[in-house]
Formats: C-alpha cells, sequence, structure tokens
C-alpha cells in the first residue's frame, strides 16, 4: 500500500492514519505501507459526550497515526503539527513474536523538542483496545 501526497487538515477524529493489520498476517504474509510526503496538520479528537449529567463515556486515546497489529510500514518525509490530539504515535500488537518494523524517521513533527513529541508504544497489551 502507498499514500503519497495527501494532505489531512482540520478534521475531527479520534485516529487521523490508522494501519489494521491483524488476525493472520504474521502467519501469511505482513502487509507493507509506505506513508511518504503528506502533511497532517491542525486536526482533532472527538469530544466526549456526556451520557447523563454526572457521567461520561471512556474516552479512547487519540492520535495522528494509529497501529494495530503486525506490519511493516515505512513513514517517511511528512509533515505532522498543531494536531490536537492526545498522542502523535500510538503502536499496538498483540503478538507472541515481534519480527517486522515501523519506520517513522525523517518527518516533521512539529517541534524539534523531543519532549513535546508524545509517543506512547506498547509491544504486549493495550488494555483501552480490548
Amino acid at each position: 500500500m502507498r499514500l503519497y501526497r495527501n494532505t489531512i487538515l482540520q478534521n475531527t477524529g479520534n485516529y487521523m492514519i490508522q494501519f489494521r493489520a491483524e488476525s493472520q498476517s504474521e502467519i501469511l504474509g505482513y502487509v507493507r505501507a509506505h506513508f511518504r510526503y503528506n502533511v497532517v496538520k491542525q486536526n482533532r479528537q472527538l469530544d466526549v459526550v456526556p451520557l447523563r449529567e454526572f457521567e461520561t463515556s471512556p474516552r479512547t486515546p487519540s492520535c495522528v497515526i494509529c497501529f494495530h497489529g503486525t506490519q511493516e510500514v515505512s513513514i517517511n518525509h511528512n509533515r505532522f503539527g498543531e494536531n490536537h490530539l492526545s498522542y502523535e504515535l500510538i503502536a499496538g500488537v498483540r503478538t507472541a513474536k515481534l519480527e517486522t518494523f515501523v519506520d517513522v524517521s525523517e518527518n516533521w513533527w512539529g517541534s524539534n523538542d523531543i519532549v513535546v513529541i508524545k509517543v506512547c508504544a506498547s509491544l504486549t497489551y493495550f488494555c483501552f483496545w480490548t
């Protein structure tokens, strides 16, 4: 899969870019994807909807780029910034072995301060996705 030269601007949602390759992908073959020369800016997450006066629905973490499952993905030469979501990148994998990679080098994340670029990754389990 190749995703080149797209503009994702001023959208509302929990995930702006989502890669899902679950099920038998690690047995039958990996899904390779390239996401390059794209602009993803000024997006925001969905608002929490009150269930009743005193309750709110559980908030799903929002992110600019989200990975579910095992896959080989290259995300290079993109411009990210001014996004108002929980994370820039979330990678969630449920597997006993991990032989794939995610390359997110050579991107502009809206800042050169590593503390500002929020990354949340887990190799085993994300409790909020079950």
